[in-house]
């Protein structure tokens, strides 16, 4: 439970460094804070952008061509 609320606390406190920093886009990594408290900075006008720690295809072999297309 502790870790939770510890993912929680400092999710928020990212959530108003941006607010002061009057951030227009906020990079997250995915493991910083739970996603719900990401809605956060979506509700205050700031972009989100979760940055994906993992990569989705194997060391040495980036995709042929980028990656949504």
């Amino acid at each position: 439970m502790r870790y939770h609320i510890a993912e929680i606390l400092y999710g928020f406190s990212l959530f108003v460094t941006a607010v002061r920093f009057r951030a227009n886009v906020a990079l997250l990594d995915s493991g910083s804070t739970h996603y719900f408290v990401m809605s956060l900075f979506r509700l205050a006008g700031i972009q989100v952008v979760t940055v994906l720690h993992n990569t989705l295809w194997p060391s040495g072999y980036p995709p042929a061509r980028p990656v949504g297309d």
